[in-house]
């Protein structure tokens, strides 16, 4: 059988990793690289076919039909992983992201319900949506991948001030 996405196999200590779905490893793949909402589609379609193929270089196949179906899956995936303070999330107009603050839960449902914010025309990117991983998520990452179990009080809560 193969490597597991994050490359730590089925070790004990790991089910955290064991137990993301494909949607959470593309999102926080993306996240781990401070990506933009809009590469998230991609990283999910690439991440199928590494799944099917065994190679983690294979391109995304997604068109953009299936991009746009998509995205509702997609939205209660982010929400929960912010949730759980293992992602945030930023409105990035000036490019920079030290210039913003991480959206709050009512900024974000509404944006994410805006289909141009995950697939916005060629040459732009509308609202400039980030994502990036948290202290708490790369505390949770280390914990698993190190053997540690970690109580879902841990999960939520592990790294933050």
């Amino acid at each position: 059988m193969g490597e597991s996405p994050t490359g730590v196999g089925n070790r004990p200590g790991v089910r955290i990793l064991d137990e993301l779905t494909l949607e959470e490893y593309a999102m926080l793949a993306v996240g781990e690289r401070d990506g933009y909402l809009d590469e998230v589609l991609d990283e999910y379609g690439r991440r199928l076919r590494w799944a099917l193929t065994g190679d983690p270089a294979q391109p995304s196949r997604l068109d953009e039909p299936a991009r746009i179906a998509l995205i509702a899956r997609f939205v209660p995936v982010l929400v929960g992983l912010v949730g759980r303070n293992w992602i945030e999330t930023r409105e990035t107009y000036s490019g920079r992201w030290h210039d913003t603050s991480a959206m709050s839960a009512d900024d974000l449902t509404i944006a994410l319900r805006d289909p141009a914010n995950w697939l916005p025309p060629p040459g732009t990117r509308q609202r400039g949506l980030t994502i990036t991983t948290t202290a708490c998520w790369a505390a949770v990452r280390q914990a698993a991948e190190a053997g540690r179990r970690i109580s879902p009080v841990e999960q939520h809560t592990t790294g933050s001030a």
